[in-house]
């Protein structure tokens, strides 16, 4: 199935790249306008840097590697690892903030992508899969790491690169200075406050 194939690639590489890194804009902005640093502050600012840590990687490997079993395994591992953090993050900040209706649907679009990209990156390389399931008919699986052959196009690679650091990464260490900064300047106001309490009763 060359012509279906292409296009599923197609739309992995040019739709849901995009849509990801939008909602990933979306979900920044949306802390930001509801001030995060002041409510659930830096312990959620890091959480969605660990989910990042992970799922970086993870993009990095299904353009740079060639897709084996042991790709699509690592990739599932990534998937629920995130998985996890995710409900984490989300039990966290629902304890110290209300997420909105525009947020939540900013997760939603979060939370399908990496199985959305895994289900298409899976269906690409179905003999794997087969082969990961134990298929018969499609032989061993392969459980190397290797690069791609042949390569995505540079271009294509060093814009989802330069968009990812510009876009997702960047913003959010800065949401995670923000809520530090936050924090500190809160427990600045409390001393002083209670070096004036301290001073009034004197």
């Amino acid at each position: 199935m060359p012509g279906l194939d292409d296009a599923l690639r197609g739309v992995l590489m040019y739709v849901l790249v995009p849509v990801w890194a939008a909602a990933g804009v979306g979900d920044w902005w949306c802390h930001r306008r509801d001030d995060m640093a002041h409510t659930a502050g830096w312990r959620e600012a890091a959480l969605h840097l660990v989910m990042l840590a992970i799922l970086g990687p993870a993009v990095l490997l299904a353009l740079l590697a060639e897709i084996t079993a042991g790709v699509l395994g690592l990739l599932l591992a990534a998937c629920v690892l995130h998985e996890a953090v995710f409900w984490w993050d989300l039990r966290y900040a629902s304890r110290h903030r209300v997420i909105g209706p525009m947020e939540q649907w900013v997760h939603g679009v979060q939370f399908a992508a990496p199985w959305i990209g895994l289900a298409g990156v899976a269906l690409l390389h179905r003999a794997q899969m087969l082969a990961m399931a134990g298929h018969p008919a499609a032989g061993p699986p392969d459980w190397s790491v290797r690069w791609k052959q042949p390569a995505l196009p540079p271009d294509y690679l060093v814009g989802v690169v330069v968009a990812g650091l510009a876009v997702i990464a960047l913003p959010f260490l800065n949401e995670l200075w923000r809520c530090v900064r936050a924090r500190r300047a809160t427990q600045a106001a409390h001393a002083d406050t209670s070096q004036a309490g301290l001073a009034t009763m004197r």
